[in-house]
């Protein structure tokens, strides 16, 4: 064969080589072009055709485990990600994609109700030799700890979950990893190993408003109230979206600490905020329990007080309500406290305040489902008592135990100061009618005993 056969075979083969190269690498950047728009069939089908050819590419390989990885085809991704790791074992995206592709396989496998620990372990493995050459090891360390989650090794689990929020986790994810944290350390009461894990986190993160949120919940738990109440004094800085709450938890703090007036200052300020508090974090709940506690004590002047002037303003709806009948019973003890001072005026202004949040009540309790037919039956007797025993309107008294009666005709209070007025008119037969469907108890025993001796004579 002639020198210029050998030139004209070496130069066709050449560009073929040189053609085919091109066309590979027209195809690699369309791919993945296409890997970057997340439009991630067509990136999996584009790196399927390109694997016919081009099967030991590592670019190939990993981009085919990325697209089918989020095309939601973990058994295809994993394959190739074990391939890309092969083709270059220091890679520590190759190893990320193997602990992501076997971590969702072994979610399968479990939804499934097989047995997925031999994923889960190689999962793990693969995420520790990623975390080991990343630069952003935060997400990696998240997922690893999914994976010791799913082994039921809450120790190292913990640790992974830390060590993420340390790395500056993604606010995306965030809630992931301190909930897990939560779920941990709450089982077990261990208030001291969770606030060093949420110093480390604000170590990285000094002014995360959740983290600091996190921190003074947890030292409120643990009763470091002075603690708690510098963190919350810093979240009140720091975060608008948070500022009401921060407010509410110092008055937690102060509450703890024994400082009742200045929670008391705290929790109406939290109150007088527009803001989305539910039953178990209520500014006005709080106020509201304030107040019941100088009632229980004795402090029946101030238990009125911090119930009308604090209370009642950061309330609404049936909690209102709730706190009116409160309020009617307050006022209507410290009445008679007053009057047994011989303070009459000042009694009767009491009596009056009481009856008037006893209407309130009774008015307000009927547009909510929550107050049960037994206990609207008891506010409506209260509210009758003042016309009956303080105000000597026994017409308006008999008609409001009437209406309690018709709620619970069972209520022993009803039942037996309904029967009382009856008695009182003469009208045995009734009176005994109704009380006879009270529980018993033995004052209405004794008034029943009586009225059967009238009905003898």
């Amino acid at each position: 064969m002639s020198k210029r056969i050998n030139w004209i075979l070496i130069f066709v083969i050449a560009c073929a080589i040189l053609g085919n190269s091109g066309y590979a690498q027209e195809g690699l950047k369309e791919a993945q072009k296409l890997l970057e728009k997340k439009q991630w069939a067509k990136a999996q089908d584009a790196f399927d055709t390109l694997l016919e050819d081009h099967a030991d590419v590592f670019a190939v390989r990993m981009g085919m485990a990325q697209a089918a990885y989020w095309n939601n085809d973990p058994g295809t991704g994993g394959f190739n990600a074990v391939r890309a790791l092969n083709m270059k074992p220091d890679s520590a995206l190759a190893a990320e994609y193997v602990g992501r592709c076997f971590l969702a396989q072994g979610h399968q496998k479990r939804g499934n109700q097989k047995d997925p620990t031999g994923l889960y372990e190689q999962a793990a493995e693969a995420f520790e030799k990623a975390i080991a050459g990343s630069k952003n090891k935060a997400p990696l360390y998240l997922e690893s700890g999914h994976c010791y989650y799913w082994l039921n090794q809450q120790d190292k689990a913990t640790k992974m979950y830390a060590a993420a929020l340390a790395h500056k986790l993604s606010a995306k994810f965030e809630g992931q990893a301190v909930n897990a944290l939560w779920r941990y350390y709450s089982q077990s009461k261990n208030w001291d190993g969770m606030v060093k894990d949420l110093d480390g986190w604000l170590k990285a993160k000094p002014n995360n408003d959740v983290a600091l949120w996190w921190k003074g919940y947890v030292l409120n738990l643990q009763q470091n109230y002075a603690e708690a109440m510098k963190t919350w004094k810093k979240l009140e800085q720091v975060s608008p979206r948070y500022r009401p709450e921060a407010i509410y938890f110092q008055g937690v703090a102060a509450n703890g600490m024994g400082k009742l007036d200045e929670a008391i200052a705290l929790f109406s300020k939290a109150g007088s905020m527009r803001y989305g508090w539910t039953d178990q974090k209520h500014p006005g709940l709080s106020l509201h329990a304030i107040a019941g506690s100088f009632f229980g004590r004795g402090d029946l002047a101030r238990a009125c007080e911090i119930a009308e002037k604090y209370a009642l303003p950061a309330l609404h709806g049936e909690r209102r309500v709730s706190l009116q009948s409160d309020l009617g019973l307050f006022y209507r003890d410290y009445g008679t406290s007053l009057e047994s001072q011989k303070k009459d005026k000042a009694a009767k202004e009491a009596y009056a305040k009481s009856k008037a949040f006893y209407a309130d009540a009774v008015k307000g309790m009927v547009k909510y489902s929550k107050f049960t037919r037994p206990w609207r039956a008891q506010v409506q007797n209260d509210y009758a008592l003042m016309y009956h025993y303080h105000f000597d309107d026994l017409n308006e008294a008999l008609k409001n135990y009437k209406i309690a009666l018709s709620y619970d005709e069972t209520n022993t209070d009803a039942c037996l100061n309904f029967a009382r007025i009856m008695k009182r008119r003469g009208k045995f037969r009734e009176a005994l009618r109704v009380a006879e469907k009270g529980k018993a108890r033995g004052d209405l025993n004794i008034l029943i005993a009586s009225l059967k001796r009238e009905l003898e004579k």
